[in-house]
């Protein structure tokens, strides 16, 4: 009841990105990618882009969620969105902004209008047997002093992080400390 597929890398060589391309730069896709930052689930209403070896990057609107729907006979749950498709598209990435919500299984008309059917990563995900999805995150960055900058004792030292996380700070003396990271990326520390 899912579409979904996972592929063991074992050339260490490779440097595969926690990316998506837009098919802008054909002659070499990494040029023109959106970085992958979180997982999340398709939500109606909002747009989503999908990226497929046949049309390229397309945009679309979600139309249905937690649904299934037959593709090649078989049910697949996921979700849909008016988006166009076509055969080797199959398989490609569908996000939301940033986030990984699904796989491509299918496509067709609704009432005329082109209509995919994605795969629920999430739900694939739980049955793949522990495999994750790589992400794309922001190095933390000092927002105040400046890098390098001087700061006085007890002023604050301001700056920025990946969301919701913890931060290690290993100052040059003394011991090392966590720094909490708000939902908005900030974080601040005397």
């Amino acid at each position: 009841s899912i579409d979904f597929a996972v592929i063991d890398v074992l050339n260490e060589d490779l440097n595969l990105k926690p990316e998506v391309t837009d098919w802008t730069t054909p002659s070499d896709l990494s040029q023109s990618t959106i970085p992958v930052t979180s997982v999340g689930s398709a939500t109606v209403g909002a747009e989503i882009a999908r990226s497929g070896r046949s049309t390229g990057f397309h945009t679309g609107t979600v139309d249905a969620v937690e649904g299934w729907a037959s593709v090649s006979g078989r049910q697949v749950y996921g979700f849909g969105a008016f988006a166009n498709s076509y055969q080797g598209d199959s398989g490609g990435a569908i996000i939301q902004g940033n986030a990984a919500i699904g796989v491509l299984s299918g496509g067709g008309e609704v009432d005329g209008q082109d209509y995919i059917w994605g795969a629920d990563l999430q739900a694939g995900l739980a049955r793949a047997g522990g495999y994750t999805v790589a992400l794309h995150i922001d190095a933390p960055a000092l927002v105040s002093p400046v890098n390098g900058g001087n700061v006085e004792t007890g002023a604050a030292i301001t700056g920025t992080g990946p969301a919701s996380s913890v931060l290690t700070v290993t100052p040059e003396e003394g011991p090392s400390f966590d720094v909490n990271v708000d939902a908005a990326g900030n974080f601040s520390f005397a």
